[in-house]
């Protein structure tokens, strides 16, 4: 079995660079979706695989999110949009974070 403390440092690297995804234009968002992807299979079993999960999750509908505001920046309301999935990100980050430090899954 893998040792939980690895996955738990893999998890707060990944949510940290979710968080600075926010400022990055998205590329740590890349890197972290890459983590928890190759991270998730030693997780089966854990509170941490729901944690990973929570991860990929939140990259895809970033993607698809930030996708439809660059599309929409055509009709001036992009900005809106772009400005809610990094709002949206940032909640993810928080609540995933959060639930992590009590060691509870998500």
């Amino acid at each position: 079995m893998y040792d939980d403390s690895k996955l738990e440092r893999y998890l707060w690297i990944s949510y940290a660079l979710q968080l600075f995804a926010i400022f990055s234009g998205g590329i740590f968002l890349v890197i972290s979706a890459i983590i928890a992807y190759s991270k998730h299979d030693r997780s089966i079993g854990t509170i941490y695989q729901s944690h990973f999960k929570w991860q990929i999750e939140t990259f895809w509908y970033a993607l698809v999110g930030f996708v439809i505001g660059l599309i929409l920046l055509i009709v001036w309301i992009g900005g809106l949009v772009l400005a809610v999935v990094e709002l949206w990100v940032l909640y993810r980050v928080i609540k995933g974070a959060y639930y992590l430090k009590k060691h509870r899954e998500i």
